[in-house]
């Protein structure tokens, strides 16, 4: 073999160490995966169910090993672990189809009695029929990175009829070294509970801008949920309706600065 050929395969070999080494060094690549279905019981009838989908996957920027890992946790923290064996494209639009067969299930057999009624000169009030409205959302996104975590936000809605619908917000760290989901036991020390537990509840009125606010929470002695992101200025904990506070209040977020987390660090 030539000298100018083995220079050629040290320079390729140099080239595909360096892609390999500095993959995680690169900027994500992403793109959304958007998907929206109206769907009525029955041809003419106005109401409906309406399903929304955006979520943010990583098309590139990462090995593929990499890219699949934390596409496969996107998928289960935005559909459910009933679809991580899906792309997210497929998991979306098994996501929407599954909906819109659950409101056929819940709601036609209802309809039918309903109409029944109204045929036999029962009176049926408008609210009754508003009642078939329903809505699904899912909106998930990644949040700037911190170090080599990366924090996943999803974002749902749902209404089913009733007083009120009911909104949540799930929140994933991911290590983007190996695309595990990072838990509260990865990033503290043993026996981190009760330190927590305590700088938790003393950054909690910090998350209210109206004390009456405050004054309405459940409990003001708060303990870590493990439903938490990581952003340049701390952890941030979310704790979702009724979990310390009213409806009204909606999801509630702490966040604890790095600086008073040093301790229960690793």
């Amino acid at each position: 073999m030539s000298m100018k050929k083995i220079l050629n395969l040290i320079t390729m070999a140099s080239m595909m160490v360096g892609m390999v080494a500095c993959d995680l060094d690169k900027g994500l690549q992403t793109e959304f995966c958007k998907k929206y279905q109206s769907f009525v019981l029955e041809e003419g009838r106005k109401e409906h169910l309406e399903v929304q989908v955006e979520v943010e996957y990583v098309t590139g920027g990462v090995r593929k090993e990499l890219k699949e890992e934390i596409n496969r946790v996107v998928v289960e923290a935005a559909f459910g672990n009933q679809y991580e064996a899906l792309t997210v494209e497929e998991a979306a639009g098994q996501f929407v189809s599954d909906a819109c067969e659950n409101y056929k299930e819940a709601n036609e057999d209802f309809l039918e009695e309903m109409k029944k009624t109204s045929a036999e000169g029962g009176e049926l009030e408008e609210l009754s029929y508003a009642a078939f409205n329903w809505m699904t959302k899912v909106e998930a996104s990644f949040l700037p990175p911190y170090q080599h975590y990366l924090s996943y936000l999803v974002e749902s809605y749902t209404y089913e009829g009733g007083a009120h619908g009911m909104s949540s917000k799930i929140p994933v760290v991911i290590d983007r070294q190996t695309g595990k989901v990072v838990s509260e036991e990865d990033l503290f020390v043993p026996d981190y509970q009760a330190q927590l537990a305590r700088l938790l509840t003393s950054c909690l009125h910090d998350s209210f801008e109206n004390e009456e606010d405050y004054e309405c929470l459940f409990t003001k002695d708060i303990k870590p949920n493990g439903s938490f992101y990581l952003i340049p200025e701390g952890v941030v904990y979310v704790y979702g309706a009724y979990d310390i506070g009213p409806y009204y209040l909606g999801n509630i977020e702490v966040k604890v600065p790095w600086e008073e987390l040093e301790d229960i660090l690793k």
